[in-house]
C-alpha cells in the first residue's frame, strides 16, 4: 500500500470515528436535555403494595423516589388518618365515615392480611426514620362522605409537618380550593398544590386555559396535579409562564410516561415508580 492510500485510509478511519463521536454527543445531548421529572410514589406505589400502607411507603423508601403521595382524613378525636376514600370497612364489612370513628378504632382495622390503617403521625416518623434522603411527601386533604371540609384539619396538617421538621419538603395538595386559600392563610411559605380534573375543567367550560390560569393565578398556588387525560401542552406552557410548576396523575403507561416527560411536566405520580423510574431516566 502507498503513502497516499495509506493516508486516505487513515482520513476515512478518522472520519468514522469523528461521525460515531458526533452522533454519541448529540445523543447525550438530546438526553441530558429532556427535562428532570420528580417521581411521585401514588398512595405509597399502589401497584407495588397495598396503597396507603406502611409498607408501602417503607417500600417507597427503599426506592429512593422523590416523593410519596398519600391522602388524610379526619378521625372523630381529632387524629389526622392516612385513607384514601371518606369511608372504611369495619370487621362486618359495614361502611362507616372515618368522621365518626376514633383513631384507636379505626387504626385496628386491616388493610391487608398485617397491614393496618396508619395515622399521619406514623407515616411521618416512619419516613425520618428510615430515609437516608430527604423525601417529599404529597399530602392531599380529603373532604369527608358529605363532600365537607373536616373542620382545622389544615391547621393539624401544618402542625404535624411542622413536628417531624417537614415544612419545606411537603406538598399540600385539594381538589378543595377553599382548603388551601386555608394553608395559605396559616403560612404564606408552604408549597400548595391544585389537583384539576374533569368537574373543575367543566365549570370553566369556553373560559378555557385563560380562566385556569387566572384561579390558579389567584390561588397563588406553587403548582397543579392534572389528570392525565385532561393535561394539554397548551396548559402545561400557559402555566410555566406563570411559574407554576405542573404535574400528572396517575400515570401507569411507560409511553404515556414517557410522553409527558417530552412535554415538559415537573413531576409525574404513579402506581408504579419502578418503571416510572426506568421510563424517565433510563436512556
Amino acid at each position: 500500500m502507498n503513502r497516499l492510500n495509506k493516508l486516505k485510509q487513515i482520513y476515512l478511519m478518522a472520519t468514522i470515528v469523528a461521525i460515531i463521536l458526533l452522533l454519541l454527543s448529540c445523543q447525550t445531548t438530546k438526553n441530558s436535555n429532556m427535562n428532570k421529572i420528580m417521581v411521585v410514589a401514588h398512595r405509597g406505589g399502589a401497584a407495588l403494595q397495598k396503597e396507603n400502607s406502611l409498607q408501602a411507603f417503607s417500600n417507597a423508601i427503599s426506592l429512593q423516589v422523590d416523593a410519596i403521595e398519600l391522602d388524610v382524613h379526619l378521625s372523630a378525636d381529632g387524629v389526622l388518618i392516612v385513607h384514601h376514600d371518606p369511608l372504611v370497612k369495619n370487621e362486618n364489612g359495614k361502611k362507616i365515615a372515618i368522621r365518626e370513628l376514633d383513631a384507636q378504632y379505626l387504626t385496628s382495622l386491616k388493610i391487608d392480611e398485617d397491614q393496618y390503617i396508619p395515622t399521619f403521625e406514623e407515616v411521618l416518623v416512619l419516613l425520618k426514620e428510615s430515609a437516608d434522603y430527604q423525601v417529599i411527601v404529597f399530602v392531599e386533604i380529603k373532604v369527608d362522605d358529605r363532600n365537607k371540609r373536616y373542620l382545622h384539619i389544615e391547621e393539624k396538617v401544618i402542625d404535624l409537618l411542622h413536628e417531624y421538621d417537614f415544612l419545606e419538603a411537603a406538598y399540600i395538595l385539594s381538589f378543595d380550593f377553599p382548603t388551601l386559600e386555608t394553608i395559605k392563610k396559616i403560612n404564606n411559605d408552604l408549597h400548595t398544590s391544585a389537583l384539576i380534573s374533569k368537574a373543575y375543567l367543566s365549570s370553566v367550560g369556553a373560559k378555557g386555559i385563560d380562566r385556569v390560569v387566572e384561579d390558579m393565578r389567584n390561588l397563588k398556588i406553587s403548582s397543579v396535579g392534572v389528570k392525565d387525560i385532561y393535561l394539554t401542552q397548551t396548559m402545561i406552557d400557559a402555566l410555566h409562564k406563570i411559574d407554576i410548576q405542573v404535574g400528572v396523575w396517575t400515570v401507569n403507561d411507560e409511553r404515556e410516561m414517557k410522553k409527558f416527560q417530552s412535554m415538559n411536566v415537573d413531576f409525574i405520580t404513579s402506581d408504579n415508580p419502578i418503571l416510572l423510574e426506568r421510563a424517565t431516566r433510563m436512556n
